[in-house]
Formats: structure tokens, sequence, C-alpha cells
């Protein structure tokens, strides 16, 4: 339990607001009707080591609080300032997908040259191709047929879109517009992410913050195990 408890409700608030603000931007700018309609996505904050420390309680999909990011970090082997990946497949990210119209984008921010925290958002894609329109069919009987196979991979680069992905993923769906458009949304969210935990950095110090997502998450722990 750490000694400041009222810092620890604080930066909990802060967090929350973060993650609040990116599922409004996503619900707000996305494109398809499982954005619009059916609030399939999600916006989450997530430790170094892989372990989400914040998600919204009444936007989005409020499951996702034990998805496990660790493999999908380590999948990468290096991050850069500006970077952004995306990723759909299960089996390379440890089952942090759990189908392919699953479609996992996140951010690393950094502070002072080294990685606070990763932004992180979701959705389920209204296609990603397969053998039919919206990629769920129960006749597919291997993960091909459902679509396009995406391991850990970099959509930005040192903030440079990677155009050669880009244009290899929007071919093989049947509406590209639509799933750019959705894309465009979550990069949002996570640019608005890295934005306000800039802020967060500004008024409370680095130090504060990276120790605040280990107090939140050592006091989420102990409150489970009390129940």
């Amino acid at each position: 339990m750490p000694a400041d408890t009222v810092l620890l409700e604080i930066m909990k608030n802060r967090f929350q607001a973060i993650v609040g603000e990116m599922g409004q931007a996503i619900q707000r700018t996305g494109h398809t009707v499982f954005i619009k309609e059916t609030a399939d996505f999600g916006s989450v904050l997530v430790s170094p080591g892989g372990e989400i420390f914040a998600a919204p309680l009444n936007i989005g999909v409020t499951v996702l609080i034990g998805t496990p990011m660790d493999t999908a970090i380590a999948a990468v082997d290096h991050y850069d300032d500006g970077d952004v990946l995306i990723a759909n497949d299960p089996a390379s990210t440890g089952a942090m997908a759990t189908h392919l119209p699953d479609l996992y984008v996140w951010k690393p921010i950094f502070v002072d040259g080294e990685i606070l925290c990763f932004a992180w958002t979701f959705i389920h894609a209204s296609d990603v191709g397969g053998k039919v329109p919206g990629s769920i069919s129960p006749t597919s009987y291997d993960i091909q047929q459902e679509g396009l196979v995406i391991p850990p991979t970099k959509l930005f680069r040192k903030g440079q879109l990677n155009e050669e992905f880009q244009a290899l993923f929007l071919a093989n769906c049947r509406i590209a517009e639509q799933n750019w458009g959705d894309l465009k949304a979550l990069i949002a969210a996570l640019n608005i992410s890295e934005r306000r935990v800039h802020e967060l950095v500004g008024r409370y110090s680095a130090e504060t913050v990276r120790a605040s997502i280990g107090d939140i998450l050592d006091y989420a722990e102990l409150q489970a195990r009390e129940i």
C-alpha cells in the first residue's frame, strides 16, 4: 500500500480521464457500425511490462483489463519515438487478439528517451478479408480463411506512415476506405493519450507518474486478494 493514498487517487483519476478521452475520440471519429453503434472498441494505458493500469468504465468494451499485452510488446525488437504498432494475430501476440477481426494498435510513450508506458487501442474491424464479408464464418477451418493475419507490425516508423503495409492491408479487405477511417480514429486516440501523459509528466514529474503506475497495479492486486 503506497504511503500517499491521496496522490494515488488523484493519479488513478487522471489516468481514467485519459483513457476515457481516448474512447470518446474513437467513438466520435470512427467510420464503421462496430464503432458507432455497437461500441466494440477499447482504449487503455499499459505499463512497460504489459499490464493494463487504466481502462474506461463506461465507454467501449470494458472487459479488456486482463488482456495480456506483454507478448506483443516483446515481439517488437526496438521501439522508437513516433512508432505505432498494429496486430491481429492470436498466435504471435499470446492471445491478445482472439480472432483476426480484432485489430490492436498501440504506441510507446517516451519521456526523456525512455518508455514511460504504452497507449493501446482496439477495434473489432468490420472486414479484414477472408472467405466471407465480415470475416467471420462458422464454416472456416483454418485461420487463413478468416482474413489477413497481421503479426506485430510497425504501421508508423518514427512518425512516418508505413505505406507499403497500408497498401497491403487495404488491398485485403472489402471496405478499405472505412477500415482506414477506423484506423485513423485509433491513431488519433493514441496521439491524444500521448499528449495528455506528457501534460501529466509536466505537472507531476516522470518519476511520480512512473511510480504511480506501479502503485496502482499493486493496490489493485491488494484489493483483489482481499475480495
